[in-house]
């Protein structure tokens, strides 16, 4: 259900665009809540919950929606072999066993360009309702491909 809202016939586009953003946010925040809804109700075997399961989810190519918090970032590290992600920092990657890890400033960011890159849909959580519902599954989560 969209919220009404009205402007002069010959208003000028900002003053649309004003008029129109307490709809807009409404309809932001349903999605949002929808979207982390769905990921609480698949449960943590069907969906992937919290920062590192996130990560290793995007490096296998299994997320079709990420949602993150809009204020979360966390410093964390890349492999410069495979690309994997991670929430902390290590000597090795888990996933291939090299060495060649480099520090990142954000681990979030990193991952957002990468669900990206592989299409997958992206949810930017900002609404408070949608947070009630992702503390449950932490900053960071996503509803899986397969």
């Amino acid at each position: 259900m969209a919220k009404e809202f009205s402007v002069e016939i010959h208003a000028q586009p900002a003053a649309v665009a004003a008029a129109a953003e307490p709809a807009q946010r409404a309809i932001e925040a349903r999605e949002e809540v929808a979207t982390m809804q769905k990921v609480v109700d698949l449960g943590p075997d069907r969906s992937a919950w919290g920062e590192q399961p996130t990560l290793d989810a995007l490096w296998q190519g299994r997320v079709m929606t990420l949602a993150v918090d809009d204020t979360f970032c966390k410093p964390g590290s890349r492999c410069g072999n495979c690309g994997a992600l991670r929430a902390g920092s290590m000597p090795n990657c888990p996933v291939c066993g090299s060495d060649s890890i480099e520090a990142v400033v954000d681990v979030v960011e990193l991952a957002i360009e990468h669900a990206l890159e592989e299409k997958s849909a992206l949810e930017i959580v900002r609404s408070d309702a949608a947070r009630r519902l992702m503390a449950s599954v932490g900053p960071m989560a996503a509803l899986l491909r397969w």
